[in-house]
């Protein structure tokens, strides 16, 4: 993830927090899906090179994002709350559930079940943002004229 860190300023500029935020979605279906089908342990290295993908660029486009949700002065209030949702409750409940589900089901299934699970947050994440562009296309489109 120290590349992914390194650049993640550049790599916000070129995509965007949206787009990072989906691709390492993404490659975080493909890591678990990949783990819940695995035959041999050695397999688990390739997978673990979309680590930097779904740690490094998630976590840099979710601190960008999120103070961008807030005004400027509570910026590091957004951080804070992303940080502790994705560093504390986050490891929390998955460690919790995924131990039930590892307990219960085995890791196979967690595996997929978590991959199902991020899917749903993908699709919800892109019909957010569709909406945030609707509301910004919008606004420029309905904006009153003025010169009257």
């Amino acid at each position: 993830e120290i590349p992914f860190f390194f650049f993640s300023g550049k790599l916000l500029a070129w995509f965007g927090e949206e787009w990072l935020l989906l691709s390492a979605m993404v490659a975080y279906i493909i890591r678990v899906l990949g783990y819940s089908v695995l035959q041999s342990p050695w397999w688990v290295l390739p997978l673990e090179l979309l680590h930097g993908l779904t740690f490094g660029a998630m976590y840099a486009a979710g601190i960008n994002y999120s103070s961008n949700l807030f005004p400027p002065n509570l910026s590091a209030t957004g951080q804070g709350i992303f940080s502790g949702i994705y560093a504390g409750l986050g490891p929390l409940c998955g460690s919790l559930l995924g131990g039930w589900l590892y307990d219960q089901y085995g890791p196979r299934f967690m595996y997929q079940s978590m991959a199902c699970f991020i899917s749903l947050a993908v699709v919800i994440l892109i019909l957010n943002f569709w909406r945030q562009l609707y509301q910004k296309m919008s606004a420029i489109v309905c904006r009153p004229d003025s010169s009257m």
